[in-house]
C-alpha cells in the first residue's frame, strides 16, 4: 500500500506525526517501558498507545523480525564483520539525523531522551545496523534481547511505521462498525480482517478511469535507453557521437566504458530531472541529464505508452490507490493523533 498522511488537528491541513514524547516534559531517566504507555491515537473512544503498537508488531511477526535483524547485526559486530568506518559512521548519521530534523545535537538528544535511548545506544546501534547483511557469514546463534529490539524499532522507523498500520485498520474497523470499538477477544484478527476488506473492496470502474487520467504522466511507460557517464563532458560527448556520427548510444557507452541499459519503466520511477526528459523530451534524440549523484546520464526516449485500464499493472495501480484514499479517508474521520 502506498504512504498515508497523518492529517487531523491542524487548521492548514498539515500532515501531523504519531505522538512523541516531548523533551521538554522528559526526565533523563525515562526508559521505554516508560514510553510504551504514552497515548499514540484515539479511536472508537478507545486510547492505544506504543504498547498495543508493539503487541500488534508481535502479533503479526513484525516483533520478531526487527528483533532478529538486531540479533543478527549484533552477532556481526562482535565477530568483527562489516565494521564501518568512521566516514560512513558519519555518513550514516547524517543520513539519520537530517531527514528527521535532527541537524542540532541538541535536537538528537531531545530525540533519543523522549523515546528512551542514549546516546551510546544509538551510536552502538548506527553500527551494528551498518553491517545488516553479514548475518550469514556466520554461524553462531544470535540471542534475542529485548532493549536492542526496542531500539531497533524506533531507530529503524519500523515502530512508526506500525502505529499508522494499526491506526489504518483501526479506522477500517470503525468505518464497518460506525466507530464501535474492536472487541478485546480476537482483536488483532477482527483488525486485519476490516483492513482487508477495505483494501479488495472492487471500485468503480468510472472511479479507476478517473485515478488513470489524474495520473496519466506518473504511469505513463516509457521506453527509453541510458548511459552514465562519469562527467557531463563525457556525457555531452556521447550525445554529439551520436548525432553528428550516427553512432549508438550502445556503441558510445561501450567504448566509454560506460553503464548502459534499455529499459520500458513507469515515469514515476525514473528520479526527477530524468522523469522530465522522459515524459516530454524529443524521441530517440540524445539529451544529456545531470542529478545529484557524480554520474551524468545521456538518455534517449524511443517510445511513451500512455496508462490505461486494459493494462493489468495500470488497473492494478489504480485499484490500489482507490483503496489507499478510502483508508485515509476513514483515518481521516475516526482517528485523533495525540500530541
Amino acid at each position: 500500500m502506498r504512504a498515508f498522511s497523518r492529517r487531523g488537528g491542524h487548521r492548514d491541513g498539515r500532515s501531523r506525526r504519531p505522538a512523541q514524547r516531548d523533551s521538554r516534559g522528559a526526565s533523563d531517566g525515562e526508559t521505554q517501558w516508560d514510553v510504551l504507555s504514552d497515548v499514540v491515537f484515539t479511536a472508537c473512544g478507545t486510547t492505544f498507545s506504543w504498547n498495543a503498537v508493539r503487541e500488534s508488531m508481535v502479533d503479526d511477526g513484525t516483533w520478531v523480525t526487527v528483533g532478529r535483524r538486531a540479533a543478527q547485526n549484533a552477532v556481526a559486530a562482535s565477530v568483527g564483520f562489516g565494521s564501518p568506518s568512521p566516514d560512513a559512521l558519519r555518513s550514516a548519521a547524517q543520513q539519520f539525523r537530517y531527514p528527521r530534523g535532527l541537524g542540532a545535537a541538541e535536537d538528537l538528544r531531545c530525540w533519543l531522551r523522549r523515546w528512551g535511548i542514549s546516546e551510546d545506544e544509538w551510536l552502538k546501534w548506527l553500527d551494528h545496523s551498518y553491517r545488516a547483511g553479514y548475518e550469514s557469514v556466520t554461524a553462531l546463534e544470535p540471542p534475542y534481547d529485548e532493549r536492542a529490539s526496542w531500539i531497533e524499532a524506533v531507530c529503524s522507523g519500523e515502530l512508526e511505521a506500525a502505529s499508522l498500520r494499526l491506526a489504518s485498520a483501526v479506522a477500517c474497523w470503525a468505518e464497518s462498525s460506525n466507530g464501535s470499538p474492536p472487541p478485546e477477544r480476537e482483536r488483532w484478527t477482527s483488525l486485519r480482517a476490516a483492513h482487508s476488506e477495505v483494501v479488495q473492496r472492487r471500485s468503480d470502474r468510472s472511479e479507476l478511469e478517473r485515478i488513470v487520467d489524474t495520473q496519466a504522466n506518473a504511469w505513463m511507460e516509457v521506453d527509453l535507453e541510458w548511459a552514465d557517464f562519469a562527467s557531463p563532458d563525457a556525457a555531452r560527448e556521447a550525445v554529439c557521437c551520436c548525432r553528428q556520427d550516427g553512432d549508438t548510444l550502445a556503441t558510445v557507452s561501450a567504448r566509454a566504458g560506460a553503464s548502459h541499459r534499455r529499459e520500458a519503466i513507469r515515469a514515476e520511477l525514473l528520479p526527477g530531472r530524468h522523469r522530465s526528459a522522459a515524459v516530454s523530451g524529443p524521441l530517440g534524440m540524445p539529451v544529456v541529464v545531470t542529478s545529484s549523484s557524480q554520474m551524468t546520464t545521456t538518455l534517449v526516449v524511443w517510445g511513451r505508452r500512455l496508462p490505461s485500464l486494459e493494462n493489468s499493472e495500470t488497473e492494478a495501480l489504480a485499484a490500489e490507490l482507490c483503496a489507499t484514499r478510502r483508508i485515509q479517508a476513514a483515518l481521516d474521520r475516526w482517528v485523533r493523533w495525540d500530541g
